[in-house]
């Protein structure tokens, strides 16, 4: 991962020790700590560039990994630069460097509002599937909504009326009570809506009370052109028909 860079504002000091070409740590003056970054090791960092006091032409530029009060822990001899040995009073300061100036020039490696993330999508379909990952995203994260193959449904893909219901993938699940004809008789129930390939249904006697004279059996058969309507019998011989809870399923 990229540590992020960090910056202040006119932030300079001086050495309050040398320190030897080798050197990973640094101290300022007392107090002037403060007045830079306090970047976390392994995610930020800042630069600073070192310049000495006698003539103004030497410098380093180091960068700073981690900060307690004072103190700094370097990274030596960046952007080119060559780790040199330093004096108490060289200069210490937060300036601009080419290296800095490169970094916020990349964008092709940045995130622009504007690109509305296309710059992952140019960079091909391995950096979009690591955004994914990286955002805890799975398989969803690349479907369409809808009934066709591999999409998703939404609520509005699932239908219902007074007695029945349809789901995505076209299947319909119809219900009701109704009153069946005795034998040789059956009755005409008409479903809710029709089915357009094909279907099956389970039916059972309404009546469960103790005081039931009989608990009948019944048929079914497609009426008509099959889609529409059934017919309805019950195993009852005389005139009376016999309620009946019946459900369909099919497509």
């Amino acid at each position: 991962m990229a540590l992020t860079l960090l910056a202040a504002n006119n932030a300079q000091t001086v050495l309050a020790a040398g320190i030897s070409a080798s050197a990973t740590t640094m101290t300022v003056n007392t107090g002037t700590g403060a007045l830079f970054p306090s970047p976390s090791s392994g995610v930020s960092y800042f630069k600073l560039t070192l310049v000495d006091a006698a003539t103004g032409q030497l410098t380093e530029i180091v960068h700073v990994t981690a900060r307690t009060g004072d103190t700094m822990t370097i990274s030596r001899g960046q952007e080119g630069t060559t780790a040199r040995a330093w004096s108490a009073n060289d200069i210490a300061a937060n300036m601009m460097t080419a290296g800095t100036l490169s970094l916020l020039a990349q964008t092709a490696l940045s995130l622009q509002i504007a690109n509305n993330l296309s710059e992952i999508a140019a960079a091909g379909s391995a950096a979009v599937s690591a955004a994914q990952s990286n955002l805890g995203l799975g398989n969803a994260a690349t479907k369409n909504t809808g009934n066709g193959a591999g999409q998703i449904p939404t609520m509005a893909n699932f239908t219902s009326g007074s007695g029945w219901i349809k789901f995505p993938d076209g299947t319909i699940i119809q219900t009701g009570t109704s009153i069946s004809g005795p034998v040789g008789f059956p009755t005409t129930i008409t479903f809710p809506i029709p089915f357009t390939v094909s279907y099956r249904i389970a039916t059972s006697f309404d009546t469960a009370a103790t005081g039931a004279a009989d608990c009948p059996a019944f048929a079914t058969t497609p009426a008509g052109g099959g889609l529409l309507a059934f017919y309805l019998m019950s195993s009852r011989t005389s005139g009376a028909g016999a309620g009946a809870n019946w459900i369909a399923i099919g497509k």
